[in-house]
């Protein structure tokens, strides 16, 4: 049964990584005004999609609250060559589309598209399940530290589907935060153990 779960779940994250812009939900397209148009089938609530320039300054934002669809066109006219990064930022899922834009032309490096999954955790009573899709295996890294900045556990894996559950039986009722180290990203948890 272990096996089955196991081989579903590299199923359905080989579907997800194949069809990476299907799991985003965006389609980018660039229209005879060198503008980007973007849109957005099938919205999650509190998704955010923002426009960012090489500088990390973010040009455009908008969260989704009860969407269904969503299209939206971004004038490049006004704004520099250069390096813009696309990004939808989902619960699970955080996707990057590079735009170009060199000489009024404005390009979609679609070779340059991105997808992170975002670790999740669940907790149960004492105990904190953490899960992480990890589709190209690389190294990933779990500290976990007490209020008092105390390692209390930690966890290492190149495995493409890392799930473990902690056991937060034995330790005081509290805040714990969870430090998670990808090649791409940093993400930081903090979860109450009461």
């Amino acid at each position: 049964m272990k096996n089955t779960i196991k081989n579903l779940m590299m199923a359905l994250l080989f579907m997800v990584v194949i069809n990476g812009k299907a799991a985003d939900g965006v389609d980018l397209k660039v229209n005879d005004q060198q503008s980007l148009v973007v849109e957005v089938k099938k919205v999650e609530t509190g998704s955010v999609l923002s426009l960012i320039n090489s500088n990390g300054e973010v040009l455009y934002k908008d969260r989704f609250l009860n969407e269904k669809n969503f299209s939206k066109v971004i004038d490049f006219k006004t704004l520099p060559d250069g390096k813009y990064l696309l990004i939808m930022d989902k619960e699970f899922i955080k996707s990057t589309s590079v735009i170009i834009k060199k000489d009024d032309l404005v390009n979609i490096i679609h070779e340059s598209y991105s997808t992170i999954f975002k670790p999740c955790l669940k907790i149960k009573k004492d105990q904190v399940s953490f899960y992480l899709v990890n589709p190209s295996e690389k190294y990933i890294e779990v500290e976990i530290f007490d209020k008092q900045g105390e390692t209390v556990g930690n966890l290492k894996s190149r495995d493409s589907v890392v799930k473990k559950t902690f056991d937060f039986s034995r330790v005081n009722p509290g805040d714990y935060t969870f430090k998670i180290y990808t090649k791409a990203e940093k993400f930081t948890e903090t979860i109450t153990i009461i």
